[in-house]
């Protein structure tokens, strides 16, 4: 990574806006792929209990493509973050080496059960120390490894030994109803949270109080989406909601804190 001086923020941009050009990338190719129509609905009928079962999910996977351009924006923001560690090193009159990263830990606490010392290799100002420590994922108590820094690291670091990939997801306000079509009559299931299984069950319908399954047709409500299967988000978010909120960190939060110690 080579640097024209000190200070020099030009090859942290040019990474963030390569980022910001694959996720519309993806965006795009995503778009594109669900106007084929790629989701599908189909009914189980349990007759001994007169209950149905309604799935409802891909019948195609997402294509090759979606994973590649997805792996770019997120290694080129994981590279912004390391730019910005070199130039740090730079600014603080030290030589970067191999070895220098920006640091991101999800536990303040070392292998050994020690305190962890959060520093950018071979050495960086003291006072900018202290604001990466504060940006670390570990100093969010509820769920470290949801922080947009955990995330990076994470996908960054899938991507790099192995393809990304995605799986289907529905939105939290999922509803499956069925309707009878002549009365206008109703019955409808619903999940509380987004849901995500294998073969994509959206919902169960009870008709046991009838005694028998009536000839009704299936309607969904909501939608699907892919995100990250590794990963696995929680919440769940679509995965270009993941992307995102990651650049939006390091673009927003990340460079204007740690900015004011390349001068």
């Amino acid at each position: 990574m080579a640097s024209v001086q000190s200070g020099d923020l030009a090859g942290v941009r040019a990474k963030l806006q390569r980022a910001r050009a694959h996720i519309e990338a993806f965006n795009m190719a995503m778009r594109a792929f669900f106007e084929t129509d790629p989701t599908a609905v189909r009914m189980e009928r349990d007759t001994q209990t007169n209950v149905v079962a309604i799935y409802w999910g891909l019948r195609s996977k997402p294509p090759l493509n979606l994973a590649t351009v997805a792996g770019d924006a997120i290694q080129n923001m994981r590279a912004a973050l390391d730019y910005l560690a070199w130039e740090l090193v730079l600014a603080s009159g030290g030589n970067p080496s191999e070895a220098t990263q920006f640091p991101i830990h999800t536990s303040m606490f070392n292998h050994k059960g020690n305190r962890r010392q959060v520093t950018v290799k071979p050495g960086i100002d003291p006072a900018a120390e202290r604001a990466i420590e504060r940006l670390q994922p570990y100093n969010r108590t509820h769920d470290p490894h949801a922080h947009p820094l955990a995330m990076l690291r994470k996908l960054a670091n899938h991507d790099k030994h192995r393809q990304l990939t995605f799986l289907a997801a529905r939105s939290a306000e999922t509803k499956v109803v069925m309707i009878d079509p002549a009365s206008g009559e109703s019955r409808s299931g619903q999940f509380g949270v987004a849901a995500v299984d294998d073969e994509g069950l959206a919902g169960v319908i009870d008709f046991s109080d009838l005694g028998y399954i009536p000839d009704w047709q299936p309607q969904t409500h909501g939608s699907v989406f892919i995100t990250f299967e590794e990963p696995r988000p929680n919440p769940m978010m679509p995965a270009i909601d993941i992307m995102d909120v990651l650049y939006e960190y390091v673009e927003s939060t990340v460079v204007p804190t740690l900015k004011q110690f390349l001068t």
